[in-house]
């Protein structure tokens, strides 16, 4: 996903900086969509989709207290 943002959302330079064809870096994305469901060729989900593993890892969505 990182290589995607990179490359300025851009198939040709992703699949260059990934050294694949920018045809399996297509597909590689859509089928990353067709298995989370989460569309990142839209800036939220993008977005959501580089900050999220970062964020879990921190544990920002961990058990809430109850105060």
């Amino acid at each position: 996903m990182g290589g995607f943002a990179d490359s300025g959302v851009s198939l040709t330079a992703t699949g260059r900086a990934l050294h694949l064809h920018p045809d399996t870096a297509k597909y590689r994305l859509n089928r990353r969509w067709e298995l989370s469901g989460w569309d990142v060729h839209t800036w939220h989900r993008l977005s959501a989709s580089l900050l999220g593993p970062g964020l879990a890892q921190a544990g920002a969505f961990g058990p809430r207290e109850r105060g």
